[in-house]
């Protein structure tokens, strides 16, 4: 008796879960839908390091698996925390980031790549030079550094 009780009231409750659909007449419709995120990898240049023999190297920026909305775009940019200058203390090494033959490394921020909507990577390369005139107008003994920051963001594109 509950097992049959039980199936009458289980049938009940999924009969009055559907849609009367053409009560009344016409058409009915009903959207599905899903909607992805936007979503991208990005990979900056590892660690540079000059030495007295080394005094230029490179490193690439890279976007995968980008997946943005139409009408956008992926930027990023790229921003020096001291000036283009490698610092320890009160000692300074100039040195210059370029890429695309534009300098990229002061304190304001350089768009260094750009991902249109609908293409899922891309890459920039930054070469970083510096020369032994410069490393030996350090002042003091030890480690020199300047940070990059990158920031990435989807914009508008621009046309």
């Amino acid at each position: 008796m509950k097992k049959a009780l039980t199936l009458l009231l289980a049938m009940t409750l999924v009969l009055s879960m559907g849609v009367v659909a053409f009560a009344g007449g016409g058409e009915k419709t009903t959207e599905v839908s899903y909607t992805t995120a936007t979503t991208y990898v990005v990979t900056v240049p590892a660690a540079q390091e000059f030495t007295s023999s080394t005094v230029s190297t490179s490193g690439k920026v890279e976007a995968k698996d980008v997946l943005i909305e139409d009408g956008k775009q992926l930027k990023v940019s790229v921003q020096s925390a001291n000036d283009g200058k490698l610092t320890y203390e009160c000692s300074e090494i100039a040195y210059t980031a370029t890429c695309n033959s534009a300098t990229v490394n002061d304190t304001q921020a350089h768009v260094v790549l750009t991902v249109a909507a609908g293409i899922t990577s891309g890459e920039a390369t930054l070469n970083f030079a510096t020369d032994s005139n410069k490393i030996a107008a350090a002042t003091k003994a030890g480690k020199h550094v300047d940070t990059l920051t990158f920031t990435c963001e989807v914009v508008t594109a621009t046309t």
